[in-house]
């Protein structure tokens, strides 16, 4: 017949068992068996062999051989595995109850996962069983050599969604990110590259509210002999923005900058390399509260029994400029460039010492030079120099000698 059924078994009226029903022996069941086969043009397309294992030929690649317009496809025990082809779900689930599912597209044949996400479902959705123990991981990505992204997102469009969401407020005891490196490294273990623009488009922003007690917000231990810098800025072109700043406002009870030191050091704690032109290394804008009582700019507290210098200035070459310069021309009435309060109570030593050991070049500097140069408003005494003794008089003891 040209039309309707080649052939055609009617079961409407069975109730019970098959309508259609192959029964063979497996002992017979050699190679090339085939329970049921459907031939095109004298080539099996179509077989169902021993156990129940099932070839689809199809046409070429791209082409549907298997399609199920409703239902799922569910394997209870096995893996799904596609040498050649792509796996494409436009409505309903794969369920996999017990096996792997291994992709291993060939060339020229598409993507090996192609999804979708469908209204407000997840494109993909992982719920892990209470106890998740798997030392390699619930995904499991093992990569040998090659230059491609193992994983690549880019987003098309105006996307304000997050790339990557890490909601840990209920997961304590893990953590979010853990990067294990090792091994002499060529490239960087984390390596960002961005040009941020406008004033919110920061490349990272931390916004934390620490509890009480709570440790570092960023800890860094270096172990090893190594002599690398934890952190470097390197700055390129004309720059005009700082490279840290510490605003420090509100927190009136936390210090912008601690540096904690021991041991015999071998270089200097804090090291800084300068060559200033216009403006200074050190530049101080400072505003202290009126009133202020013992709110010191600088406040240099030194114990033990040491003889180092706490502050020691040396100069090399001809420099021409002042070791230290006070300009007092605005400062207040009682106001006082340098004080020096208190002196040692044992031993001979000076509480101010100067001292050369050198001829004066020229002849007319000397190791002290006072100069007043401002008309007095009032009758003073020493306007340049006035030495004051008041202690309990001494034999041969004198206020200047």
């Amino acid at each position: 017949a040209t039309v309707g059924d080649g052939v055609l078994f009617d079961g409407s009226s069975v109730t019970t068992g098959n309508v259609v029903r192959i029964e063979y022996d497996a002992g017979n069941a050699g190679a090339g068996f085939g329970a049921l086969a459907i031939t095109e043009d004298g080539v099996e397309i179509y077989v169902i062999s021993e156990d129940g294992n099932t070839t689809i030929a199809g046409t070429a690649s791209g082409t549907n051989a298997l399609t199920l317009t409703a239902g799922d496809l569910v394997v209870t025990s096995g893996n799904v595995t596609f040498t050649l082809g792509n796996l494409a779900l436009t409505n309903g689930d794969l369920t996999l109850s017990a096996g792997g599912l291994n992709v291993t597209p060939g060339v020229g044949d598409g993507d090996a996962f192609d999804l979708v996400n469908l209204a407000a479902n997840a494109a993909i959705d992982l719920d892990m069983v209470a106890a998740s123990v798997n030392a390699g991981g619930i995904i499991d990505i093992d990569g040998s050599t090659g230059s491609a992204p193992i994983m690549a997102v880019n987003m098309s469009g105006a996307y304000t969604g997050d790339y990557l969401a890490l909601n840990m407020t209920n997961a304590v005891g893990a953590q979010a990110l853990n990067i294990t490196g090792a091994g002499i490294r060529t490239v960087s273990l984390v390596e960002i590259t961005d040009t941020p623009e406008g004033a919110a488009a920061n490349t990272l922003d931390l916004n934390l509210t620490p509890a009480a007690g709570t440790t570092q917000v960023i800890d860094i231990d270096v172990a090893g002999t190594d002599d690398a810098d934890i952190i470097t800025m390197n700055f390129s072109g004309a720059y005009t923005g700082s490279a840290l700043v510490f605003d420090m406002t509100t927190a009136v009870a936390g210090t912008a900058f601690e540096l904690i030191g021991a041991g015999v050091r071998t270089v200097a704690l804090i090291a800084v390399t300068d060559t200033p032109s216009t403006l200074g290394t050190f530049d101080l804008n400072i505003t202290p509260a009126a009133g202020a009582a013992g709110a010191n700019v600088f406040d240099v507290d030194v114990a033990g029994t040491g003889n180092a210098d706490v502050l020691s200035i040396d100069f090399s070459a001809a420099y021409v400029g002042d070791g230290i310069n006070i300009t007092m021309t605005n400062a207040g009435a009682t106001a006082n460039a340098l004080v020096i309060d208190g002196g040692q109570t044992a031993g001979s030593v000076d509480v101010v010492s100067i001292s050369s050991s050198s001829a004066f070049a020229g002849g007319t500097g000397g190791l002290v030079f006072l100069q007043s140069t401002g008309a007095l408003a009032a009758a003073t005494e020493g306007a340049v120099l006035d030495i004051s003794e008041t202690g309990a008089a001494q034999a041969t003891s004198y206020a200047v000698r």
